[in-house]
């Protein structure tokens, strides 16, 4: 009976050992058009502005041929990536807020900067995107924080906004009467009366 107990409490102890099962790997279909075809409509995509279809033509003339029209190729990288880039970070003509896409944006700028400095325009979005974005994540935490971070934001773009559809001006307004209400609550009316008056 002992050899019995200790024999299934060996084999309760022990698991079988998994056997391994490679997932299949998903190989997207080759674009097997010749690359001058694969230029020409990677020209039609730039003249409509279709950024999307820009760099998917711009991946597939690399994968064609290298060394296809190398420095233009980089160039239209640059000009696909930040364009996209910026489109994404401000409300496009037809778009609605949740369109929007700072984080998004703010990677495509990056993406673009592997092929060439950006512009001023380009970086300060990237820089008063990548604030509206540390500003909006103390709200409802810390409306001190908030306030100062949208008092930066509205000074140098008052309109930006992210999917929620509220720009930095209205943030910064928001988390000053929240700041006013709070010096209500423990008594400072006369600290309640400025915020108040700066919202």
């Amino acid at each position: 009976l002992v050899d019995v107990y200790a024999d299934l409490l060996i084999r309760m102890k022990t698991s079988p050992t998994p056997t391994f099962t490679a997932t299949p790997t998903i190989t997207p279909t080759p674009d097997l058009r010749s690359v001058e075809a694969i230029y020409a409509n990677l020209q039609s995509a730039l003249s409509s502005r279709d950024w999307d279809t820009v760099l998917t033509n711009l991946d597939s003339l690399r994968k064609a041929d290298p060394g296809y029209k190398t420095a233009e190729i980089d160039g239209l990288y640059y000009l696909a990536l930040r364009m996209r880039g910026v489109d994404k970070i401000l409300l496009q003509e037809g778009e609605v807020c949740s369109d929007i896409n700072l984080e998004g944006g703010i990677f495509d700028l990056t993406q673009a900067e592997r092929f060439g400095t950006l512009d001023a325009v380009a970086e300060g979005l990237r820089t008063i995107s990548r604030l509206y974005i540390i500003g909006a994540s103390y709200w409802d935490q810390d409306w001190e924080q908030v306030q100062r971070i949208f008092d930066q934001v509205r000074a140098g773009n008052p309109y930006l906004r992210d999917s929620s559809c509220m720009t930095a001006t209205e943030r910064y307004r928001f988390a000053t009467i929240k700041r006013a209400l709070f010096y209500i609550d423990i008594g400072d009316v006369c600290a309640a009366e400025e915020q108040f008056n700066m919202a």
